[in-house]
């Protein structure tokens, strides 16, 4: 059962900028889920299950509802020639609109108003689902983030995470993960070529407040070997087997 815990996925108004610099775009993610038997360190955590696109692609997007014929949903992702884009789309009801852009990483999805049904986000071939925003959300809440602006450079940080578990006598094994290569973000390649920025474990305890770190000094990244920058990611499990609730937060900033 995925839990929604905030209303907007990226509070740009929240972190602005940092140190001053005017070209310093700021993120700030946040997801819940609920979850359990070990699984979750092989995706970034998610409201809703998410799968990244497995080759370069357009997206359609869609819904469960007829009525659903006037919000906007503005797609964001990192284009096949490695620069960030985003556009707006307007939902067509069960009919699936695709995307102008071709797409090698999807990032996030938001809509300008709630749906009446479930939106479905996903890759044209097949077509293959990568995940959904469901009734009474406004957006796809994946704790990830690609250091890569529209230039096609890669330099950002992480000022701030967080994970909170909310479930007694549980474990909770959470990471932040810095991938020099983007490419790195497809679920096969999750397990390896990572740097391990941090981690933050819970034993047998229920935390209400939270372990929060915060990186004064941020970790600036380097371009990757494909080019398109890195790629940082929260990913996290209940080792203990059990089903766990937990909520995850990521903050930082892009220079653009």
């Amino acid at each position: 059962m995925a839990i929604q815990r905030h209303a907007n996925n990226y509070d740009e108004a929240k972190v602005p900028h940092f140190y001053g610099a005017p070209n310093q775009r700021g993120f700030s993610v946040h997801a819940s889920r609920r979850t359990g038997g070990g699984a979750g360190l092989a995706t970034p955590v998610s409201v809703n299950p998410f799968t990244q696109m497995a080759a370069n692609d357009t997206i359609e997007v869609l819904s469960s509802s007829v009525a659903d014929t006037t919000q906007a949903i503005t797609i964001e992702g990192i284009t096949s020639t490695g620069l960030r884009r985003s556009e707006v789309l307007t939902l067509n009801g069960t009919t699936a609109v695709i995307s102008v852009n071709t797409y090698s990483y999807f990032e996030r999805a938001f809509l300008s108003a709630a749906a009446v049904g479930t939106v479905t986000i996903q890759r044209t071939t097949g077509p293959t689902l990568m995940t959904t925003i469901t009734i009474g959300q406004l957006s796809t809440y994946i704790t990830h983030f690609f250091f890569i602006n529209s230039d096609g450079n890669a330099r950002g940080a992480v000022t701030y995470w967080d994970a909170i578990l909310r479930t007694a006598a549980e474990d909770l094994n959470a990471e932040l993960r810095y991938y020099p290569d983007a490419a790195s973000c497809r679920a096969a390649a999750m397990a390896t070529g990572f740097v391990l920025w941090d981690s933050i474990q819970t034993a047998n305890a229920m935390r209400l407040n939270g372990k929060q770190r915060l990186f004064h000094c941020p970790k600036s990244n380097q371009p990757g070997t494909n080019h398109q920058g890195g790629y940082v990611a929260v990913v996290a499990a209940d080792v203990g087997g059990s089903d766990a609730l937990f909520d995850v937060s990521l903050e930082g900033f892009l220079e653009e």
